[in-house]
């Protein structure tokens, strides 16, 4: 029997209703139909109230009358919404996720993540052909079109965040960096001559300030490395750089 309802139909939160019309491309679900305009959210249990997105599903009014109907039952509604996933999945790994971890993988293993395993105890160093080698790969993270269709939010917001920390991270080192042979190390400003000990006494604390918020910075990244690789062998490919451990 169905149920009956004495109550108002509950409302279709607007996140909740935005994700099945992306999910299925803004157009019916049914395979090989592709009616976009007049479109209707159906509950696949038929229970209004169940509004979980595993039970919504975007239909044009021909099939949604067919599914009131019975002329296309649940199964078939969830096999045609198994199949949108698998669809949409498949799409995005094929285009710009492929690309875009292929990228990234290359420059990961390019820069050998040298600078994050050996965090100095002392001096805050960074090999000058790893500094480049950073700015290089901020230049492709700031380069990606971040705007493709479908795009995974939260594996964006990581590479987001990734490309704004590294950032910080070079342009806090480069306020006390100098050169020494092949490295930008961070100049000991303290050892400069100062007639006041109490002078002397605030720059060394200043240098020591200025080195713990570099290993900091240093440290967070290593943190949002790990974020991005988590997010791409959810979303993409599960053995991605699976033998790289950072933090």
């Amino acid at each position: 029997m169905e149920k009956q309802y004495t109550n108002k139909r509950p409302t279709i939160p607007a996140d909740i209703r935005r994700k099945i019309e992306v999910e299925a491309g803004h157009q019916c679900t049914v395979k090989e139909c592709y009616e976009h305009t007049y479109l209707e959210i159906h509950h696949i249990n038929q229970n209004r109230e169940d509004n979980k997105v595993d039970n919504l599903i975007l239909l044009c009014d021909k099939h949604h009358k067919m599914a009131h109907a019975d002329k296309i039952d649940r199964k078939a509604l969830r096999e045609y919404k198994k199949l949108l996933n698998q669809h949409h999945k498949t799409t995005i790994s094929d285009t710009f996720y492929s690309n875009l971890t292929t990228d990234f993988g290359n420059k990961i293993e390019d820069i050998g993540l040298q600078w994050l395993h050996s965090l100095p105890q002392v001096d805050w160093a960074l090999r000058i052909d790893e500094y480049n080698k950073l700015y290089s790969l901020l230049d492709w993270l700031d380069s990606r079109d971040w705007t493709t269709n479908n795009l995974n939010p939260t594996l964006k917001l990581s590479f987001q965040i990734l490309s704004q920390n590294i950032k910080l991270t070079l342009k806090t080192f480069e306020l006390h960096s100098t050169t020494l042979n092949e490295y930008y190390v961070t100049e000991k400003f303290y050892k400069n001559s100062y007639s006041n000990q109490n002078t002397r006494t605030q720059a060394e604390k200043q240098y020591d300030a200025h080195i713990y918020k570099l290993i900091d910075l240093t440290v967070e990244v290593a943190k949002n490395f790990n974020e991005v690789f988590r997010n791409i062998r959810k979303e993409i490919d599960n053995n991605f750089l699976s033998n790289i451990g950072i933090v």
